[in-house]
């Protein structure tokens, strides 16, 4: 539901957001409408086709009554910049819907319709069906991965697992065997929907690069801000003897994995924030030390350039880079969670509440 909401802001913007999401979004009756859709006897045949699924109808509505058959072309490119992640079946990883991985594809990622990218962000096994992009070769497209992802696959695992598993996975889009792509929920992958932000965080060879953006001063002020809904978990069961039955093991095995995951994921985005902001306050005192040191080394000296040869040498010695420095915006991390809600009756009350479309 989050790309509902993210994809409505992205494509009519603040004002139009706050005067119709309400009405046309959380007041809709969208789950009861799309049930309607897979129940009408009309729709069977369609549904019966190996090439068009509950997704499909879903995708259908969504167009029709909130997306007005907007594409991707017709979402902004600045603020607010939307990333819509889905789960690459096959492969178990992100999919995000930026012309970035949509160029392992082959494919023009502005020709794909929004409603079609919400559909695979929330496309969960058993509600929908998988959302299908066709892999053209890449010999149609003269596409080559990036410089970084040969680079690791030559690095080997030794030099880094992750790092590694992400280049394996890349590279897989190139497997001719892979014509078509199967893309589900992208909380399967992702359930907090902060990788693609970490990425964006770390490194600087993508098109939504954050982190470009904050080494060449474009990007001054940087909020981040999670909203983790996480629920309270269920320990009713833990009360009795008896093995828990098979509709409650499928949903533990579907839900509690991927919120422990999403922890993780908030703490790698933390750590990487402080990382930022540590290489900015050090910079900054290495510099300050080099002028200290500098002033004193040339205090006695009647050297016209004492000083600026001082500084020369100590700024080389510290690797300080004056035409590169370090990023220094200001950053702000902010973590809402349910269960830091003071009110404990509002607080139970919040955590419980069921989820539907």
């Amino acid at each position: 539901m989050a790309s509902v909401v993210s994809a409505y802001y992205g494509l009519y913007g603040h004002e139009s957001f706050f005067e119709r999401f309400e009405a046309e979004v959380l007041l809709a009756k969208m789950q009861s409408a799309y049930v309607r859709k897979i129940l009408a006897p009309w729709q069977w045949p369609r549904l019966w086709s190996p090439r068009f699924g509950r997704s499909e109808l879903a995708e259908e509505y969504l167009d029709r009554n909130l997306f007005g058959g907007s594409t991707i072309a017709d979402m902004p490119r600045v603020r607010p910049l939307v990333l819509m992640g889905a789960t690459d079946m096959s492969v178990g990883a992100q999919f995000s819907f930026v012309q970035g991985h949509f160029d392992r594809l082959c494919s023009d990622l502005d020709q794909v319709k929004v409603a079609r990218a919400v559909t695979a962000s929330l496309a969960f096994t058993g509600a929908f069906t998988p959302v299908t992009f066709r892999n053209y070769p890449s010999s149609e497209c003269a596409y080559s991965p990036p410089p970084e992802v040969q680079a690791a696959l030559e690095d080997g695992p030794q030099a880094g697992i992750r790092r590694y598993e992400r280049a394996r996975t890349w590279i897989s889009y190139e497997d001719e065997a892979r014509a078509w792509i199967h893309l589900l929920d992208g909380g399967v992958a992702d359930n907090i929907g902060m990788r693609a932000v970490k990425m964006a965080l770390a490194t600087r060879v993508a098109p939504w690069s954050i982190a470009e953006k904050l080494a060449d001063g474009t990007i001054r002020r940087l909020v981040i801000l999670i909203v983790d809904a996480r629920a309270t978990p269920n320990i009713s069961r833990d009360r009795k003897a008896r093995a828990p039955g098979l509709t409650s093991s499928i949903l533990t095995s579907a839900s509690a994995p991927l919120s422990n995951y999403s922890t993780e994921t908030i703490e790698l985005v933390r750590d990487l924030v402080g990382d930022l902001s540590r290489e900015s306050e050090r910079y900054r005192a290495d510099r300050m030390a080099c002028a200290e040191l500098s002033e004193s080394i040339c205090a006695d000296s009647k050297e016209k350039d004492c000083l600026e040869k001082a500084l020369a040498r100590c700024h080389e010695s510290f690797g300080l880079d004056e035409a590169n420095p370090p990023a220094d915006p200001e950053i702000y991390f902010i973590h809402a969670r349910l269960d830091l809600i003071e009110d404990e009756a509002l607080r139970s009350r919040l955590k419980t509440l069921p989820t539907s479309l």
